[in-house]
């Protein structure tokens, strides 16, 4: 239990750090893949580094967030489903063989957006540096956290970032104007990288989303799995 709960705070850490207030484009509809890559040194345990992915797919007022990743060996994986029109929502967590599931209700839901992020961003310099980044041309800001930390963030115009409430854990980004496709946090002896892998404005099924736990899965409620998040759900 003590490892889910570990692995849940660093879910609530990474999901949705795509969601800031710009005025691009919005995406309506597709797919966006990342890679994660975190890395920390430890004195008795040397270099430890854990690799993950997350994709977000979205269509009209639908959001499926996703998380894969292999902790020392372990499979980890989570998915979160979020009906903007319903103000509704599933949590499905899968970790070694535990199966956990919960269904967020629109007083969940509403309460997602007054969730302060776990990282917050507290100084930030835009720079007249760019990159491409799969096709799309991005720009460079430097940003330093409240803790000191110093990282970069890439992001492109084309798109505004996606819009879910309680999905952001990283605050302080509104003086970005895009979505970010390359995230890099170097704090002590550890760092952080999420970078884009896929970006697709294809049609997306309806089937793409369930908004039902499936059998199998042990259903508890959102106030539980948020406790065993630390209150970061």
């Amino acid at each position: 239990m003590k490892k889910l709960h570990k692995f849940l705070m660093l879910a609530a850490l990474v999901l949705g750090v795509t969601t800031v207030v710009a005025q691009s484009k919005k995406f309506k509809e597709g797919y966006i893949g990342y890679k994660m890559t975190m890395s920390k040194s430890d004195s008795l345990r040397g270099e430890m580094t854990i690799e993950g992915m997350m994709d977000f797919t979205v269509k009209d007022d639908k959001l499926r967030t996703g998380m894969t990743m292999n902790m020392m060996g372990m499979p980890v994986s989570l998915e979160n489903f979020l009906n903007k029109d319903s103000e509704t929502g599933v949590v499905l967590v899968k970790f070694m063989n535990q199966k956990i599931g919960a269904k967020i209700m629109p007083d969940d839901y509403r309460n997602l957006g007054m969730k302060k992020g776990m990282l917050e961003i507290q100084d930030i310099k835009l720079t007249n540096e760019t990159k491409t980044i799969l096709g799309y041309a991005c720009k460079k800001a430097l940003v330093t956290t409240k803790d000191g930390h110093q990282g970069a963030i890439y992001y492109t115009e084309a798109f505004k970032p996606l819009d879910a409430p309680g999905t952001s854990e990283i605050a302080g980004l509104q003086d970005l104007k895009g979505l970010p496709l390359l995230i890099q946090i170097n704090g002590d002896d550890a760092s952080f990288t999420m970078e884009v892998t896929d970006i697709n404005t294809k049609t997306v099924a309806d089937t793409a989303f369930s908004f039902e736990i499936p059998q199998g899965y042990q259903e508890i409620t959102y106030d539980e799995l948020s406790e065993l998040s630390g209150g970061n759900m």
